[in-house]
């Protein structure tokens, strides 16, 4: 089970859940100019680990790795355990740069590459084949419960983040120093696709908003449709979901209550959600007389109008609601 992990910054070593205000952490860098810095939450429970990946000091994604499976979480899930399990769990906040954490995210929002032979044991192999295939990406190179990444393009190393690192030299160096002979038993080494710039999910509340956007368009078609509107809308959420995969994590339930949590960015939710409302609200109106989309949806949505316009919501949808 991976622990640790390439760090630059240590701003918290890991310490007892139970001795730290989970949301101060995440939110240290509206405070202090220090941490506005790329980086990440490091939370340990058990056989797990949940990594928060920060931007300027800001949560921007999420993840979780287990024994035998890795996944892209939302945010709010890993704040909602870390606030549970004070008990049992410890925590940890360090600078990194982004880079890093492009890879970090690579290794586990992608399955590893089909590059067999990837042996640590004779680095001067591998690296004469990543080279003789120009190979572009991420070798994620685990040591025990460390990890280490080194980035390559064009086949070329061109950065290295290594946990625990105490040498300095050139990244020549560095490298030699991690598969020096004593060490390259020990390491098993798996290749990722790259990635350039870590893609930042919709902040919560936004996910939350547009759970009650749903749930308020939902609650205002019971009257004309009654329970019909239920599965009208989980209808409208299949067929929206087969273009917008931003809402394959949502669900209506059997009394109308929307759930789900997404890890897309903020412009794809968007769109999935102003599709899922487009294909519901479209339906009803040819279900029932009576029902004018905008007009129902202009309702619906006049409390947090404006939130909603900051995100351009209205411009996804054909009817004049908001403008």
């Amino acid at each position: 089970m991976i622990r640790r992990f390439p760090r630059q910054q240590p701003f918290l070593e890991r310490t007892r859940l139970r001795y730290v205000h989970f949301l101060h952490l995440l939110t240290d860098g509206k405070r202090e100019r220090a941490s506005r810095v790329p980086g990440f939450v490091a939370v340990f429970l058990g056989h797990e680990t949940d990594l928060i990946l920060l931007l300027a000091g800001e949560p921007a994604n999420a993840l979780n790795i287990r024994p035998g499976k890795r996944s892209v979480v939302p945010i709010a899930a890993v704040v909602e355990r870390a606030t549970q399990e004070t008990e049992r769990g410890d925590v940890a906040f360090y600078g990194a740069p982004e880079a890093q954490l492009c890879a970090m995210f690579s290794t586990v929002a992608h399955p590893p590459l089909d590059l067999p032979d990837l042996d640590g044991k004779h680095p001067g192999r591998l690296f004469a084949r990543l080279e003789e295939e120009r190979f572009d990406g991420v070798l994620e190179v685990l040591e025990g419960d460390a990890v280490h990444y080194v980035l390559l393009e064009g086949g070329t190393p061109r950065e290295a983040f290594i946990a625990e690192e105490t040498g300095g030299g050139d990244l020549a160096d560095r490298l030699e120093r991690l598969f020096a002979p004593e060490r390259a038993p020990g390491l098993e080494v798996k290749a990722y696709p790259p990635v350039r710039s870590l893609p930042v999910q919709a902040a919560p509340a936004l996910v939350q908003l547009y759970a009650r956007t749903i749930s308020g368009a939902l609650e205002a078609l019971r009257e004309p449709l009654g329970a019909e509107a239920v599965r009208l809308f989980e209808e409208a959420r299949t067929r929206a979901a087969e273009k917008h995969a931003a809402l394959a994590s949502y669900c209506v339930g059997p009394e109308g209550g929307v759930t789900g949590e997404s890890v897309a960015e903020a412009e794809a939710l968007t769109d999935a959600v102003a599709a899922w409302l487009l294909e519901a609200l479209t339906a009803a109106s040819r279900v029932a007389e009576g029902i004018d989309p905008a007009a129902l949806l202009e309702r619906v949505t006049y409390e947090n109008r404006f939130a909603l316009e900051a995100q351009g919501f209205f411009r996804h949808l054909p009817w004049p609601v908001g403008r």
